[in-house]
């Protein structure tokens, strides 16, 4: 995909948002949020109806093609995340969050433990499924050790990481 496609997508993607924003304010007056999905998912409809309405035009191979060409990864990890976390984080109020911080403290805590116990479990029963079994008795009795090490090593980085 080459930058004049990216820029006339985008483009399009603004132009689009602009006239759906539009409709729902003049119209529709729901939260813009709702609003923009109602019309978008409404649009997607006509295009669809349009399509099997009209096959010639064929719709539907051209949107498959364009959609194909994009990386969805990298769009939405390297291009929109950081705008989505940015837009939603200007609509926190922090005295309402201050409010609230006793039960977003436990709930956080709470969390964190189980998937700590989770994913500490769930590597601790890795590592053994993938012991080799034809072991003599010692080697066996170090590597039930090395496997308890490993376990400890992971939960130990689990909880610094988290």
């Amino acid at each position: 995909m080459n930058i004049d496609s990216i820029l006339n997508l985008v483009a399009l993607l603004f132009t689009l948002a602009a006239a759906f924003g539009y409709v729902n304010h003049r119209w529709l007056k729901l939260p813009h949020t709702i609003g923009l999905v109602v019309v978008a998912l409404s649009a997607s409809l006509v295009v669809l109806a349009i399509d099997a309405v009209f096959p010639a035009l064929e719709f539907r191979s051209v949107v498959r093609e364009m959609l194909s060409r994009i990386n969805f990864y990298d769009v939405l990890m390297k291009g929109m995340l950081s705008f989505l976390l940015f837009a939603g984080a200007l609509h926190v109020d922090l005295d309402d969050l201050y409010k609230v911080k006793a039960p977003i403290s436990m709930l956080a805590t709470v969390g964190i433990l189980i998937s700590t116990a989770q994913f500490s479990y769930a590597a601790g029963q890795m590592i053994s499924r993938f012991q080799v079994n034809d072991r003599s008795e010692n080697d066996t009795h170090k590597h039930t050790r090395q496997t308890h090490t490993y376990t400890h090593i992971i939960h130990t980085h689990t909880v610094v990481v988290v």
